[in-house]
């Protein structure tokens, strides 16, 4: 609760330090442009780096605070409050440039890190292999509750058959949350990568990884396959509507 509302604030306040150009119609017709705060100069660009640096500065004052769970939902919240300040177009253009930097230069350097820290010559056979059982029970699991999920609208079988076989790639979460326990671990036991827990976690980091490696292509495959069989363009179904 404290994170949602430190984010409400926080996104409040940043939408109205960089507020966007707001046309108001007078009774005659006529048109003024005027801004809440005057801050010229506002492009979507600074736009974007005062969100990021805001939402930097809110994770980092988690994780001093442990409260690394509140923070994360703080900066959620705060992004979603700026962009209801800013409005649809000015928030479209902020998540553009947010987008092409997440795309271009931090998962790249997400997964780059990950990889580099997964020494596979720890994990045995007998790891592996519970890993890919696991892995298997889970999409199986994840699969079922995503088809009775979408029962709840008007998809026909096929296609929630396809939304189940969507859920299936497993890529950006895992490797961001993978290499967490190994962080800690490592901290609990003062830098020492030989010690029992530090050990563990590095198999649930390798693990991770090697989800990633599994469900990732075959997942976009079966999501390529699958949805030219499964799923039907909308003139195809307006031409079947019209039929009955």
């Amino acid at each position: 609760v404290g994170g949602a509302l430190l984010g409400y604030l926080a996104g409040r306040a940043l939408g109205s330090i960089t507020p966007p150009d707001r046309a108001v119609a007078t009774p005659g017709g006529s048109r003024d442009v005027f801004r809440a705060w005057e801050v010229p100069g506002e492009t979507p660009a600074r736009r974007a780096a005062w969100l990021l640096g805001m939402s930097l500065l809110i994770l980092f004052a988690g994780a001093e605070a442990e409260m690394t769970g509140g923070a994360a939902l703080g900066v959620i919240v705060a992004s979603a409050a700026a962009a209801r300040e800013w409005g649809a177009l000015d928030a479209k253009a902020c998540g553009g440039i947010l987008n092409v930097l997440w795309n271009d230069l931090a998962q790249p350097l997400l997964f780059a890190l990950i990889g580099a820290a997964v020494d596979v010559s720890r994990l045995s056979g007998d790891e592996v292999g519970a890993g890919v059982g696991l892995l298997a029970a889970g999409l199986c699991v994840r699969g079922l509750v995503a088809f009775l999920a979408a029962g709840g609208g008007q998809l026909a079988f096929t296609e929630r058959i396809f939304v189940a076989i969507a859920w299936m790639p497993k890529a950006t979460v895992q490797a961001a949350l993978a290499g967490l326990p190994l962080d800690a671990a490592i901290a609990h036991e003062g830098g020492d990568r030989n010690g029992p827990e530090t050990k563990r976690a590095e198999v649930i980091l390798a693990l991770g990884v090697l989800a990633i490696l599994i469900t990732a292509p075959l997942g976009a495959a079966a999501v390529a396959v699958s949805g030219e069989r499964l799923l039907k363009k909308a003139e195809e179904n307006d031409e079947e509507s019209n039929e009955q």
